[in-house]
């Protein structure tokens, strides 16, 4: 197995690692949740928590079409965990922001990620996690 990873490019590596973490927190939540979200749901609730976002702008950032942005984001409403508001001044976007079970569910999940990054730290040592967390930072291309 090992072998056949040293012929890997470093795209093809990253797209792998990224795949098997997603995969392992969202194990975690499944595990200990009982709330059951698609990736697409993790990854917008992700988001806003950072910073409100209008459908257009998350659609963008998530790399999805507004449609299925829209369709995604109306799943979350429904059942509770965002909600639309439009900016003053501004009555065509909307821009989603978390309810208060959202921004449960988003401090949830976050633990869960930082419990994996703190293994990773473990496994590779500190000095490694710092460069790599840097590293991976940059605007790289």
């Amino acid at each position: 197995m090992q072998s056949d990873r040293a012929s890997l490019t470093i795209i093809d590596l990253i797209s792998e690692q990224h795949a098997v973490l997603r995969k392992a927190t969202e194990d975690v939540w499944a595990k200990t949740e009982d709330v059951h979200f698609s990736h697409t749901d993790f990854y917008l609730i992700s988001k806003i928590a950072q910073k409100d976002l209008s459908i257009s702008q998350a659609a963008e950032m998530i790399k999805i079409s507004r449609q299925a942005m829209h369709k995604a984001a109306a799943k979350l409403k429904e059942r509770g965990f965002i909600e639309y508001r439009h900016l003053p001044g501004n009555q065509r976007d909307k821009h989603m922001y978390l309810t208060e079970a959202g921004t449960e569910c988003a401090r949830k999940y976050e633990r869960i990620k930082i419990n994996l990054e703190n293994r990773i730290k473990t496994a590779v040592g500190e000095k490694s996690f710092s460069l790599l967390k840097e590293i991976l930072g940059r605007n790289l291309v």
